[in-house]
């Protein structure tokens, strides 16, 4: 757990020692998470809402149960909101080293050779892939032939292990299921067939990556497990009926906010059977053949082959369905546990070769160990200290809370919670984090399910006619926009892509010619822009400079009306 601990929290312990303040954010899915959690954390740590709604109304597509080891700490012990992301990373450098050491110490039982193990697959930067050693090996390889001082462009890609929220906050849920499964086989007593029901049941709270690939996992114990099938039987009922109130309230979600946020994070969405295919060739054909060596000599693995497998071909289960559902999730279950399966082999052949010449393999799983572990260190640091995404984030974040912080006697500049916040994008982001603004446009509105493709569009267009773009400067900017998305029918359909950008030109005319109507409509209250930005003459009138820093110039919108005209 220290091994675990140290490496999560490096990145947050080499500010420290920078003399720097403690908070590191990794990437942009990391500023969404804080948002959802932001919100929760002034108002409501027991429940999650949609960050983009004013009225904490909405629900979040977010399982509040992994945000919960963020929220209720800082939130009881009055910490601010941006300790949410050092208690997360504190979670997971804790739960994923025990999880891990005791999945691996039930199939490995020798207790140092666990622990070895343990380190090992805490500081591999393969991890999540499923490629423990030769990934590593290769990151390695890459940062070294780069040389003196570099940047890596991007967001963090390395340590993927230790991603924030998944499979940080995550995988130590799955790693429970995976023991109290291991468990069972051994004991089969009514007891450890409740356990494993339990934490097969607690997995649909958690994340339906996790729970799906259980489910198909306990099918395919029950189906090559012939002495055990009543108990895999039994588990997955019980896992079934406490996970019940999950499945229903999913489904209600999914049915009550139409389908457009559905379509655009490829969720549920159909897409030809032979597509977007997801194979790792190595990996997957070393979990194939593994079977034999499961079935012939180690049948107590049997449950870690099963889950293993499960994520391999869930990865991939558009072949037979015919649907996306961000299928290359189902990574963060195929690369740890293929890994898990690793380490059993790894031992197995450690403790046949010990007969002979314990000390030397003594020395030798050591050697690993400790290269595997600072090289770990190396890698995380160098992602956590040469990364350019949070490197600027970093320094955004120190420019926000210099001039944020700066007037916190004068109540007059501090933004009223839970109202709309529209301007500049990092404003924004770090607005609704840190003092509970409502964004008008986010990273979070992709994930928002009660806003449609149009009230999405209307807000972009809103935000970029007040910043100041053109409907020229707009229309280049959303193409450019859509040409870098990730997720929906944009991304591999043209005209999918030319219609909704027609969309918002549109939208951004219409408001180009009444934007008074826009800014009642969504209840804009703020407006922050880079320092030496202007408002459009149009709506100038209507707002009063709250404060004018060294980063952003903010405005606040006029009592309704205290507007006097524009000037021509």
């Amino acid at each position: 757990m220290g091994v675990g601990l140290l490496i999560s929290l490096l990145p947050v312990l080499l500010l420290w020692k920078h003399g720097q303040r403690p908070v590191w954010i990794a990437d942009s899915d990391e500023l969404l998470y804080l948002a959802v959690a932001g919100q929760s954390y002034f108002d409501h740590p027991w429940h999650l809402a949609d960050p983009i709604l004013q009225g904490h109304s909405g629900r979040s597509m977010f399982p509040w149960l992994q945000f919960a080891p963020g929220i209720l700490p800082a939130s009881y012990l009055h910490l601010g909101p941006l300790a949410i992301s050092f208690f997360w990373r504190a979670f997971a450098g804790v739960s994923m080293a025990l999880g891990i050491f005791l999945v691996l110490w039930k199939v490995i039982r020798r207790p140092w050779l666990a622990a070895a193990c343990t380190i090992w697959m805490l500081s591999d930067a393969g991890i999540v892939t499923g490629q423990p050693l030769f990934q590593q090996l290769a990151a390695m390889r890459k940062l070294a032939s780069a040389g003196g001082d570099y940047t890596i462009a991007g967001e963090p890609q390395i340590m993927r292990l230790w991603r924030i929220i998944t499979p940080g906050l995550s995988l130590v849920y799955l790693l429970t299921f995976l023991f109290a499964l291991l468990h069972l086989r051994a004991s089969r007593s009514w007891r450890s067939t409740v356990f494993a029901g339990a934490a097969f049941g607690l997995l649909f709270y958690v994340y339906f990556y996790y729970w799906t690939a259980a489910g198909v996992a306990l099918l395919i114990c029950a189906v090559l497990d012939k002495g055990h099938r009543r108990l895999h039987i039994l588990t997955g009922l019980i896992g079934g009926l406490i996970g019940a109130p999950a499945i229903l309230s999913g489904f209600l979600l999914k049915s009550s906010n139409g389908r457009d946020w559905l379509e655009r994070t490829d969720n549920f969405v159909p897409i030809p059977h032979l597509s977007q295919q997801l194979w790792f060739i190595i990996p997957d054909g070393l979990l194939i053949f593994s079977l034999v060596w499961v079935i012939a000599r180690r049948r107590d693995l049997l449950p870690v082959w099963a889950l293993a497998f499960s994520g391999m071909i869930l990865a991939n289960h558009q072949i037979l369905t015919g649907l996306q559902i961000q299928n290359y999730h189902y990574l963060y279950v195929f690369g740890p546990i293929f890994s898990v399966l690793v380490m059993s082999a790894f031992a197995a052949a450690a403790g046949y070769l010990a007969k002979w010449q314990p000390m030397l393999v003594k020395c030798c799983v050591t050697g690993l160990c400790a290269g595997s572990f600072f090289s770990g260190l190396w890698l995380r640091a160098a992602e956590a200290e040469k990364t350019a995404v949070p490197l600027m984030l970093q320094a955004d974040l120190k420019q926000y809370e210099s001039q944020r912080d700066s007037g916190s006697g004068d109540p007059v500049s501090r933004l009223a919670p839970d109202s709309v916040i529209a301007g500049d994008p990092m404003f924004q982001d770090l607005a609704a984090i840190l003092e509970d603004q409502r964004p008008l446009t986010h990273y979070a509105m992709l994930f928002s399910p009660p806003i449609s493709n149009l009230e999405w569009d209307r807000r972009d267009a809103l935000n970029a006619y007040l910043t100041g773009q053109t409907v020229e400067e707009f229309v280049i900017h959303q193409g450019e926009f859509f040409q870098s998305l990730v997720y929906g029918p944009t991304v591999n359909d043209p005209s999918a892509r030319a219609r909704r950008i027609e969309s918002r030109e549109n939208e951004f005319r219409e408001i180009a010619r009444d934007p008074e109507t826009a800014l009642r409509d969504f209840k804009v209250r703020y407006i922050a822009l880079a320092t030496g930005g202007q408002l459009p003459s149009a709506v100038a009138a209507k707002f009063d400079v709250l404060q004018n820093g060294a980063g952003w110039t903010i405005w606040e919108r006029k009592p309704a009306g205290a507007a006097t005209p524009a000037k021509p």
